[in-house]
């Protein structure tokens, strides 16, 4: 019982100084987001643009003239979508599109050194856990007064159709070659202005193999670069 009156005022004290040292973010900014594939020695490379928002719990963990040293693990969301449009023959004209939503989990530690007031530098890397919640493939074909669609859901390999008579789902549990998760390695670098307001650029390099088929020497890796402006409180 003694020692429980002695250990609660510590731990709060522990968490008051946790508190203390920590600062919440949220933020946004552009994505670029570069998919390739490479199937023995042919390599071929997607580019896609999108947007991110973020949340950041930043704890400093050691702070001296030299510097500041910070843990900051967050909460993203990530869109990519790219569109390519064809006309075709009779009045039609043909739209392929992919789009791709990600929740990733960056956990960097970041290294601030103050330039002069009120600008600090700061660099930052760490790991990202990146979760897949959607990707599909589209096939559009308008024209005519008339509009069908195929959709492929590149996760679980059902097949949606829209249009005159042809609207429903054709499942196909059979092709699912493209995995969710991905294992990445952040790394960036920005600067912070009046201590609240933070511009940076970083770049996410993925580890893992997304193909999950069985074909031979066949790999599907994803790269990211982010920049953009998030706000501290």
């Amino acid at each position: 019982m003694k020692k429980s009156i002695f250990i609660i005022p510590l731990l709060a004290a522990m968490l008051s100084a946790v508190e203390a040292n920590a600062q919440f973010g949220i933020g946004a900014g552009y994505n670029f987001e570069t998919m390739t594939t490479k199937a023995g020695n042919n390599k071929n490379s997607d580019n896609l643009n999108g947007f991110y928002v973020e949340a950041s719990y930043g704890i400093n963990l050691a702070e001296g003239r030299w510097g500041s040293v910070a843990l900051v693990p967050g909460l993203r969301y990530s869109y990519f979508g790219d569109a390519e449009k064809q006309d075709g023959m009779f009045g039609f004209s043909t739209t392929a599109s992919i789009n791709e939503h990600y929740l990733d989990i960056p956990i960097n530690v970041k290294y601030a050194f103050t330039v002069a007031r009120p600008v600090k530098v700061f660099a930052y890397a760490g790991p990202v856990f990146s979760i897949g919640l959607d990707s599909y493939s589209r096939v559009s074909l308008s024209g005519n007064n008339k509009e069908y669609s195929v959709t492929y859901h590149n996760y679980s390999g059902k097949i949606d159709t829209k249009g005159d008579e042809t609207t429903g789902n054709i499942a196909t549990p059979g092709i699912k070659d493209y995995g969710r998760f991905d294992l990445k390695v952040g790394i960036g670098a920005g600067v912070t202005l009046f201590d609240m307001i933070d511009v940076k650029v970083g770049y996410n390099i993925g580890m893992l193999n997304r193909y999950r088929g069985e074909a031979e020497n066949y790999r599907i890796g994803t790269n990211v670069f982010t920049a953009g402006v998030a706000f501290n409180f």
